[in-house]
Formats: structure tokens, sequence, C-alpha cells
């Protein structure tokens, strides 16, 4: 269920793609035991492709073969659905991460609000936002002496993230 594709996933290289989607399905399919450091890579190629169901039959054999799932396997995953439009699913993945005890850092929460400001889900994003800085580890923008000014660190942030702050 997609809410739209969000203008990062526009103009992926369609030949990238199927080759990432071939090397998931080798990789599970050949029987080899597999790094989790090769997971990790491979998840992150199905991100940069926007391949998001191998990123997650990955992230699914990495739980099942009893490797630690950690915040690079998540982000990862979480930005192949972002990248693919499938916001729903990406925001799903935080919350397991946050059922799997794998703790956020400021790349998640703003891979996480980027996606839905590119989904053109404006209201949702903020919302997103705003609950990362109250809750959890997004700082608030600084404010300067004069109150009617207000300094904001955009480094780090994903475009969509940033849209999304500055929009606050």
């Amino acid at each position: 269920p997609g809410g739209g594709a969000p203008r990062r996933a526009r103009g992926r290289n369609p030949l990238a793609a199927a080759l990432c989607s071939n090397l998931v399905n080798r990789m599970r399919t050949s029987g080899m035991a597999v790094s989790a450091s090769l997971n990790a890579m491979v998840i992150e190629a199905c991100a940069k492709t926007a391949q998001w169901e191998p990123a997650l039959m990955l992230l699914g054999d990495v739980r099942a073969a009893g490797m630690p799932l950690n915040r690079a396997f998540y982000s990862s995953a979480i930005r192949s659905c972002g990248n693919a439009g499938e916001w729903q699913r990406a925001l799903l993945l935080v919350l397991s991460m946050q059922q799997n005890c794998v703790g956020f850092d400021a790349v998640v929460a703003s891979d996480a609000v980027g996606i839905l400001w590119d989904c053109r889900l404006r209201r949702e994003s903020l919302a997103l936002m705003r609950l990362f800085v109250r809750r959890w580890l997004l700082d608030p923008p600084d404010m300067a002496a004069d109150t009617s000014l207000v300094v904001l660190d955009l480094h780090g942030l994903s475009p969509g993230a940033a849209c999304a702050q500055v929009a606050e």
C-alpha cells in the first residue's frame, strides 16, 4: 500500500534494481551461510535501488538466522521502503525497531520524517518530527537571543526532513 512515489524514487536505474533483486534471490536460494556484513551491504543496495521487498526478505532472513538486528539493518530497510513510496511499511519498521529494542538515532528519525514529506504527507511528517523532538532524540531548533529569529541546523537531515524542519 504505497502512498505515492516520492521524488527520490524517480529516475532509479532499472538495471541496478534488477541486479539487486537477482542478488537477493541468489543469496536466499544458494544455501550458503551469509555474514551480517554482507546482508547489511545488500540491504543498503536495496535502499539505493528502491527494492523494498528484497530488503524486507533479507531482514527476515537475518532475524531467522539469529543474527542481531541493529540500526544499520533497519535504517537501510526503512529507506528502501521510503524510496519505493511504501511509507506505511517504513513506519511499521520504525515501530518494529522499538519493539525489538533497537534504539532510534537521528538518521532513522530523519529518514522517517523525510519519507512522509517526500510522499507529500506534510501534516504527518510535521507531527512525526514533533514526536521525535518531544519523546526521543531530535534536538529542537536553537533559539537565538532574539526570539523572532530561529536558527535551524539542517546538517545530517534527509532532504524531506530538512523541508519539514523549515516548514515547522
